[in-house]
């Protein structure tokens, strides 16, 4: 804290300025900001040390492990976890409240217990698969997140159980494996509803906002069984949902790249939206065209509505105090979204142009709002959109190359002069 502002706050205490619950929440606001810019360093090198410490003693080991007789090489898969164990108590005991201490203990222990149990399972010759290697180390790990009050040992669980969901969906698991992801998942939201409440602002609560979606993202397909032409209605209404909650009060300090549901949600919905607005998509769909009396019995549908119905919870309550010419038409994509999917059941041309106007619609709405609140990222994101939307429709209409090179410069220059023209706005306040 800075010498000026020590010896002011004792004359504004004294002049009857402030108060002395103000002047400790002024000296509490210092320090706890001075000791975040340090405690970043501490926290990023100590986890880095963590690391390279273990890759270190992992290589050393390796080089000579072909001699080792089987005693000493069980000895050495339990040695780093042993260590990490014993840091890990003596944080517990005396530096818990410390973060770099916490995060670089977490991260070791979580390493060292990954390594012990390949190694037992090297040294052994443990038959399985890479999922359920997976499986078995987050649950193991999932304890640290607690016990510690690791962030990063979070992150590093959540990372784990998207790459066993890859692999129980798309390699070689089972379908039963496949379901154990949503019972992890949900292992791990205490302590993400905790860190959220507590430093909603961190940079660990960001990176939970765009691990979580995106890990949710991963595993939906693992809820395709019968039907699998339902699961683009689940994709849509998956990240409308991530979407509205983005938009909602929850997410109200949470701004730019921190709203990782606002960018994978955004991003998701245009590239679905954007491969629904060829006509070769709906032709398939309806060799395919699924009856609802069937549907309904499919888990896909299921879930699929389930979507629908939490956007709908999101958006009563994001919107419930707001008349309705005050509601963002954007908002109601949670609706639209469903709407098309079953027109497309019933006419694919229909559906084709409905898919286009809405696209038009939305990257409209987006340059709209990006002139209003004056910001580039809505501008650009609006232009963006059109332009692969315009691309796209160089794949269904036959132009000629001349017309369609004329229309990028044309797009080049709309994108130079509304950048230009919001900047020369923004330098004029």
């Amino acid at each position: 804290m800075k010498k000026s502002l020590e010896q002011a706050l004792p004359e504004l205490l004294e002049a009857g300025v402030i108060t002395s619950d103000t002047d400790q929440r002024i000296r509490d606001f210092y320090a706890q900001a001075e000791d975040t810019s340090v405690n970043w360093l501490y926290i990023i090198f100590g986890i880095l040390g963590a690391l390279l410490v273990g890759l270190g003693l992992m290589l050393i080991v390796a080089h000579n492990w072909d001699q080792f007789p089987r005693s000493v090489k069980v000895a050495l898969a339990f040695l780093p976890l042993l260590l990490g164990q014993l840091i890990g108590a003596y944080v517990v005991r005396y530096r818990l409240t410390q973060t770099a201490w916490r995060e670089s203990a977490a991260t070791f222990l979580v390493f060292a217990l990954g390594g012990c149990m390949a190694l037992i399972t090297q040294i052994y010759n443990i038959p399985g698969e890479l999922s359920d290697f997976l499986l078995g180390w987050s649950l193991l790990s999932w304890p640290i997140i607690f016990v510690m009050r690791s962030s990063m040992a979070s992150l590093l669980y959540l990372i784990g159980i998207t790459w066993f969901a890859w692999e129980a969906s798309y390699r070689y698991g089972s379908p039963t494996n496949e379901r154990y992801y949503w019972g992890l998942l949900l292992l791990a939201l205490p302590f993400y509803y905790q860190l959220y409440r507590n430093n909603p602002r961190s940079n660990f609560t960001a990176y939970h906002h765009w691990l979580i979606p995106g890990s949710i993202s991963i595993a939906m397909a693992s809820l395709s069984y019968d039907d699998g032409i339902w699961m683009v209605l689940a994709y849509l209404s998956l990240f409308n949902v991530f979407f509205l909650l983005s938009r909602s009060p929850l997410m109200h300090d949470q701004r730019g790249l921190s709203n990782g549901y606002a960018i994978i949600g955004g991003i998701g919905l245009a590239s679905l939206l954007l491969t629904l607005s060829f006509h070769w998509f709906w032709e398939q769909f309806q060799d395919k065209k699924p009856l609802l009396s069937h549907g309904l019995a499919t888990p896909e549908l299921l879930v699929s509505l389930f979507l629908i119905a939490i956007g709908g919870l999101i958006f009563w309550w994001t919107n419930r105090a707001k008349k309705p010419n005050q509601i963002h038409p954007i908002d109601f994509l949670f609706i639209l979204c469903p709407a098309l999917f079953f027109i497309g059941t019933q006419s694919d041309v229909l559906a084709t142009v409905l898919t286009n106007l809405l696209l038009l619609g939305l990257g409209i709405l987006l340059i709209r709002q990006g002139a209003r609140q004056n910001h580039l990222g809505y501008l650009n994101a609006g232009l963006l959109l059109l332009s692969i939307q315009i691309a796209c429709r160089f794949f269904d209409i036959n132009l000629s190359f001349a017309l369609r090179g004329l229309l990028f410069v044309l797009l080049g220059v709309a994108f130079f002069v509304t950048n230009y023209w919001m900047i020369q706005k923004r330098k004029s306040y």
